[in-house]
């Protein structure tokens, strides 16, 4: 799904390793190879789910296209996962050398997406679409907060 990444080490993580955590400096862009991931909002003592993620896929684009560079909610692994963290200044060095009107659309969807999983956390608006249709166990969910 996205290449071979040759320029950038493999990360190991285990179940119940934070892998970012909300509020924090989104230091890099995280492309999933494999695994379990939950990537939870905290709000009032609530977890409040925003995605899962089981396989590939990328975390952590929001707050490193953001100005504030700040993690939005937080990812805990479920499981063994192997990710590849992409520096954030990698990512702005690559935008840099594009045109400035694809930068500015990429930071304007990064702004409304924050603000949509702020509303969304905010009222507590859980949808089974982001998190490929599952729900935490019991188990899960006290990972969770046992590490966060």
């Amino acid at each position: 799904m996205f290449g071979q990444n040759n320029d950038y080490q493999i990360h190991n993580f285990v179940a119940g390793d934070v892998i970012f955590k909300e509020g924090e400096e989104q230091k890099n862009l995280i492309v999933v190879k494999s695994g379990n991931i939950a990537c939870v909002k905290l709000v009032k003592e609530r977890l409040i789910p925003v995605g899962f993620y089981a396989g590939e896929g990328v975390l952590g684009e929001e707050g490193v296209l953001s100005e504030d560079n700040t993690c939005l909610y937080s990812a805990v692994a479920l499981s063994d996962v192997k990710v590849i963290q992409v520096p954030r200044r990698d990512i702005h060095r690559v935008l840099g050398e594009s045109n400035e009107w694809v930068q500015n659309v990429l930071k304007d969807m990064s702004h409304k997406i924050g603000n949509t999983m702020k509303v969304l956390a905010d009222h507590r608006i859980v949808d089974d679409r982001f998190n490929g249709n599952r729900i935490f166990t019991t188990e899960e969910e006290s990972l969770i907060r046992k590490v966060l």
